[in-house]
């Protein structure tokens, strides 16, 4: 299925390809895996701080987008 949805604890294996991804082409950042794959769980198990929004195909290595929103946003956009 295609489509925009909540990213879940399974989806953080391919959010944090994305991420090394991201960091290796910033010169600012490092990608460190562990502390990578920490975060995202810490965010996508805490939605009241933010939520992962992912575009693409489940479980395919299709290119996907992702998407950290504060809730606080979308608590006052409805």
């Amino acid at each position: 299925m295609t489509g925009i949805e909540l990213a879940t604890i399974e989806d953080i294996p391919r959010l944090n390809e994305l991420l090394t991804i991201l960091f290796t082409q910033e010169a600012d950042f490092l990608p460190d895996p562990v502390k990578q794959s920490s975060g995202l769980q810490l965010i996508i198990e805490t939605p009241l701080q933010a939520i992962f929004l992912y575009f693409g195909k489940k479980g395919l290595s299709s290119a996907w987008s992702i998407c950290s929103i504060p809730s606080a946003r979308l608590s006052a956009s409805g």
